[in-house]
């Protein structure tokens, strides 16, 4: 025991000589100076949390590298010379008494421990980059307590509530479409947390009497059932009491979230849209109408947007309303002037121009890119909207709709299944889930998605036309007839009467498929769904006759691209090794500025 005791001693001794400790203490103290400046610095830089976790991991490993170099080299007044072994010097220190050694001890313990404890306190995930699960929410259409007054105002609240939410980072915040399937609902906080798959529930009421109002929230945790955090806010009517009362909610929830904002989200999360309370009402009646996706209330929310903007020409998302009102009703096939899509971008980049923060003007401007065939642009355009907001599931879905056109499948199907995440109950983004996986060949998959279990999930038009085209992958050509018969999907064009003709010819009704064709034919549909046919019938030099006729895939034929791409792999891959089918994909590329 005692010569243990005497080679720690020497070992203290020598550690000592060589200023390890003196090195490893300050070492310690510098990188924590260090990184806590780059805490305290790269926020205002909107720098992300991989900078700030290189910089402490780079401290991390600096620490024994400074302990191994203090070991071998000392600084003199001559320079840097490699540390001489204790033999070769005085033996000043052999006879140091037990206390300072025990002292010595003490610090390099405190040193060493001191660093790698401040190290792992620093490197550990921060509140604001913690896994995405414990900061999943979804905030309950809030419940008004008021029944004159009309549900637009309480709508209005929820939704910016949401929209500023989404914009931090570290959230995952369910999107409007998914959580309004629960307006009035009965079930428990618990069983809607379930269906969503979120972590946290925000629930909401407000009573409105003449000018004053008062807003309750509650956060609620359903795992056990307790509110984690409620608050109530009384004040007098006005468009900045309204948005400060709002900034000041989200503000709570990030605090009780345990989330530190960013300049960028501090700005997003504080923004005050307009100033005019009934141009606010509008945007928010208008939005509703156009989510309806239908002709009639699509036009209606086109003139409401109209409205707000004539009330505030400053107000940035009664703009971006306008430009997503028309090329909504362009992109949807229904009649619009031949500029439209023109008016459009202007109405979008006039929105950016007001505001360079907002992310709604960039989907719309990315999508007018796609409509424009600028595909590159367009996806840059939607990606910026979601560094903007990351919880933003029309954005996600778009980009997984745009990568789809473009050849980019893996980006298309990991947007997809992210707009999935966000927006569960969701008609348009579960439609391009199915469609990334019937692309990759998963045909159960594809299918399950379209046919949910989830009773809130409605129907939708373009979800029956990709149900039969999965049935017809999937050889069930009895099942993808009866669905495709008579279907209308307007943005198609005539994808399911030419996908209703692959199903007859593969069935063997031959006749029927021939019929189709020269109705086809006659309609002047697009060359290559008649080039489709015609190999489905087994005649390819009339099929690559009809390819070759094709001088421009414009943005109506999204189908067209999509099937040329990826799908009907028993008709096509015959084709697809001819150097003639290799030249009309290069043409896809060269329309959509993918190619020179």
């Amino acid at each position: 025991m005692s010569r243990l005791a005497g080679k720690l001693h020497l070992l203290l001794d020598e550690l000592r000589r060589r200023k390890v400790y003196r090195v490893s203490a300050g070492y310690a103290a510098f990188a924590f100076i260090i990184v806590q400046i780059a805490d305290l610095v790269l926020p205002a830089f909107d720098m992300s949390d991989s900078v700030y976790r290189m910089v402490v991991v780079l401290a991390l490993i600096g620490f024994p590298v400074a302990i191994v170099l203090a070991w071998i080299f000392e600084w003199t007044p001559a320079g840097v010379r490699v540390t001489p072994a204790a033999e070769e010097c005085e033996p000043a220190t052999a006879h140091a008494p037990r206390i300072r050694t025990a002292l010595e001890l003490v610090v390099a313990v405190l040193a060493i421990g001191g660093a790698i404890g401040a190290s792992w306190y620093l490197a550990r995930p921060s509140s604001k980059s913690t896994g995405i699960v414990d900061r999943s929410i979804a905030v309950l259409p809030f419940v008004s307590m008021s029944p004159d007054q009309a549900d637009s105002f309480t709508d209005g609240i929820h939704d910016d509530l949401l929209t500023r939410l989404s914009g931090i980072h570290g959230f995952n915040v369910i999107a409007r479409s998914s959580v309004e399937g629960y307006r009035n609902s009965d079930k428990s906080s618990t069983e809607i947390a379930s269906e969503l798959g979120v972590r946290w529930v925000l629930e909401g009421a407000i009573q409105r009497t003449g000018n004053q109002v008062r807003v309750s929230v509650s956060l609620v945790d359903p795992d056990p059932g307790v509110q984690a955090w409620a608050d109530s806010y009384v004040y007098d009517l006005s468009a900045e009491k309204l948005f400060a009362v709002q900034s000041e909610i989200t503000h709570m929830i990030a605090e009780a979230l345990q989330t530190r904002l960013s300049p960028q989200e501090e700005r997003i999360v504080s923004a005050m849209p307009t100033e005019d309370l009934e141009a606010y009402r509008l945007v928010v009646e208008a939005r509703t109408l156009l989510d309806q996706r239908e002709e009639t209330p699509m036009r209606q929310a086109l003139m409401l947007f109209e409205q707000a903007t004539a009330l505030d020409p400053d107000f940035s998302l009664a703009w971006v309303g306008v430009a997503d009102s028309v090329y909504e009703l362009v992109d949807y096939g229904f009649e619009m002037p031949d500029d439209s899509v023109e008016r459009a971008m202007r109405a979008a980049t006039h929105a950016i121009r007001l505001d360079p923060e907002n992310p709604e003007a960039y989907v719309s401007v990315g999508i007018i890119h796609y409509l424009k065939l600028n595909g590159l642009e367009a996806m840059r355009r939607l990606e910026r909207a979601i560094e903007l907001r990351p919880s933003y599931a029309d954005a996600f879905s778009k980009v997984s709709w745009v990568a789809q056109v473009l050849g980019r499948l893996q980006l298309a199907a990991q947007s997809a299944e992210k707009a999935i995440e966000l927006d569960p109950l969701a008609v348009e983004p579960r439609a391009n889930f199915a469609m990334t996986r019937l692309m990759r060949g998963e045909h159960k998959l594809a299918l399950s998605s379209l046919r949910p279990e989830n009773d809130l999930i409605q129907d939708w038009p373009t979800n029956r036309f990709y149900e039969g085209v999965v049935l017809y992958h999937m050889g069930l050509y009895t099942e993808a007839i009866e669905i495709l018969n008579g279907l209308n999907i307007p943005w198609a064009g005539f994808g399911p009467k030419a996908t209703l003709a692959l199903a007859h010819a593969a069935s063997g009704d031959v006749e029927t498929a021939s019929r189709i064709l020269v109705e086809l034919e006659s309609a002047e549909a697009h060359a290559f769904l008649t080039g489709l046919v015609r190999a489905s019938l087994g005649d390819s030099e009339a099929a690559f006759a009809d390819f070759d006729s094709i001088d421009n895939w414009t943005a109506d034929a999204d189908w067209p691209v999509l099937s040329a791409r990826y799908l009907f792999p028993n008709v096509l891959d015959p084709l697809r090794s001819d150097p003639r089918y290799d030249r009309m994909l290069r043409g896809i590329d060269r329309a959509w500025g993918l190619v020179l």
